[in-house]
């Protein structure tokens, strides 16, 4: 007997009401699962005792955890994407670079760099709000890394504040610079620029050692007996932020600073 006999004629033993079936079947593939558990709580019934109430129990089931009728299972609501929101520079023909004021390598941790970095754009007018640009630098204390604060966004154009506005680079997948650059991010000359990055792999790591630190914290010590890893602001390929040198914490160098 079929599903629609069996709920409309077996009247001593139909659980459900008569148009339960007909809603099931025109609604299977579309239905949300949001609304489950109004349906279920409306059309299973209050004691089922019998097999057939269990049966019609486990259509519903099968259903709502889209196990049967072709369902998936899976929900395509969520990506948990953490690309940039429709705001971002990145969605906006792409974010600004530009070079910092010089400081020692003590900028009061990450958190203190990002917002020397603030400082700056609002003097120099850099494009966009000023407390979106935060510093370009690794830390080996983990407090910034590829995957943990980072400030580059994935697949996006860089363009240089600091030379004219040219397009510097575009980032890879994994939010890193694709070099050779298009363009330097200064012209003519060159500064040394306080980074922490080892770039001589394919993914970009904190330099061990090298990020000016003292007491476990990177970017707090402006000590001649502590180092900073350095690139240079002219170079077109990785030496742009690893020249594989270091210099000493009490120099005053300049930072990369990008819009985020």
């Amino acid at each position: 007997m079929s599903m629609g006999s069996y709920f409309s004629f077996n009247a001593n033993k139909a659980k459900f009401p008569v148009w339960v079936p007909s809603l099931i079947i025109s609604h299977f593939l579309t239905i949300s699962c949001t609304i489950w558990p109004v349906l279920t709580g409306a059309a299973l019934p209050s004691n089922s005792s019998n097999g057939n109430g269990n049966e019609s129990m486990a259509i519903l089931l099968l259903l709502q955890n889209g196990n049967g009728f072709g369902g998936s299972g899976s929900s395509t609501g969520s990506t948990g994407s953490s690309g940039p929101p429709a705001s971002s520079c990145a969605n906006n023909g792409g974010c600004s670079i530009f070079l910092s004021s010089a400081n020692t390598g003590n900028f009061g941790g990450v958190s203190g760099a990002d917002a020397k970095c603030a400082t700056d754009a609002t003097a120099a007018s850099a494009p966009g709000n000023p407390s979106d640009y935060k510093a370009l630098i690794m830390a080996d204390d983990g407090s910034r890394t590829l995957t943990t604060n980072w400030v580059l966004w994935p697949n996006t154009i860089y363009k240089s504040f600091s030379n004219g506005g040219l397009t510097v680079a575009s980032t890879n997948a994994s939010a890193q610079f694709v070099f050779p650059v298009t363009n330097t991010i200064t012209s003519p000359g060159g500064n040394a620029v306080f980074t922490g990055i080892d770039a001589s792999g394919a993914t970009w790591v904190p330099k061990s050692g090298v990020t000016c630190t003292i007491s476990g914290v990177s970017w707090t010590s402006g000590s001649i007996t502590e180092s900073g890893q350095v690139g240079v602001s002219n170079n077109t390929d990785k030496t742009v932020f690893d020249v594989n040198t270091s210099y000493p914490c009490s120099n005053n160098l300049v930072i990369y600073c990008v819009q985020k």
